[in-house]
């Protein structure tokens, strides 16, 4: 019996783990540190990305915008990528 409790209780804490590990993932859709990128020089591809792992943490066009100028874009940056996510 303390056998097939302490398999439950392993299988309950990796399937914990299993869910909570994505959710994560998801959260951190824009980089810590951005401030050094250039985004012309991102691919349609790379912005289409961006937005479906920020649309999978919730985030709508705006608040990306705004999580990059938090995390070092600059406003020159942040307008350009306000343009690149509209023009796809």
């Amino acid at each position: 019996m303390k056998y097939f409790k302490f398999i439950s209780f392993l299988a309950i804490v990796i399937f914990c783990f299993l869910i909570i590990t994505p959710i994560q993932a998801q959260a951190q859709a824009i980089p810590q540190n951005i401030s050094n990128i250039n985004v012309n020089d991102l691919t349609d591809a790379q912005i289409r990305q961006l937005l479906q792992q920020a649309q999978g943490a919730g985030l709508s066009d705006s608040q990306i915008v705004q999580q990059a100028q938090s995390r070092g874009m600059s406003e020159d940056q942040a307008q350009l990528l306000t343009k690149r996510i509209a023009d796809i």
